[in-house]
């Protein structure tokens, strides 16, 4: 017999037909198709993976260039908002109705204005800021405010 751990003829011979029936199932149509399927299928996982980090590298790059032009813009647009709403409060919001009524007092208070950005928002805020002229003013402080 085949006990007491002594390899004997026919256990080598149950060995080596183990190892072809190994070979046979691997080599076996079912088993390729199996295999390619799996394999292939695998690959299309891979592709897929691979589309989807490409896709989402696409929309991530264009939501940074996206928060990159917001970030240029929004803390000067902010500023130059923030600049014309005070003058806007200090120099316009509490005129009685009489002076706004009036094109002439509506324009002296622009050119007051007008004064105090130049003496104080240019210099604070240069890089945002150029000294222009009462006509551009005008058009700025007439586009900024609402109720103008």
């Amino acid at each position: 017999g085949g006990g007491g751990g002594v390899a004997t003829p026919n256990s080598a011979k149950k060995q080596k037909k183990q190892k072809k029936n190994k070979k046979n199932k691997k080599k076996t149509p079912s088993n390729d198709t199996n295999n390619n399927n799996s394999s292939a299928s695998s690959a299309n996982k891979k592709k897929q993976k691979k589309k989807k980090p490409k896709q989402q590298q696409r929309q991530q790059q264009q939501q940074q260039q996206q928060q990159q032009q917001q970030t240029d813009e929004t803390p000067n647009s902010r500023i130059v908002d923030g600049v014309y709403a005070d003058l806007a409060s200090r120099f316009l919001t509490n005129l009685p109705d009489e002076e706004l009524a009036s094109f002439e007092r509506l324009f002296f208070q622009l050119e007051e204005a007008h004064w105090f950005f130049l003496d104080f928002y240019v210099p604070k805020y240069p890089d945002v800021f150029q000294r222009n002229k009462l006509k551009a003013f005008a058009h700025k402080m007439f586009t900024k405010v609402a109720f103008l």
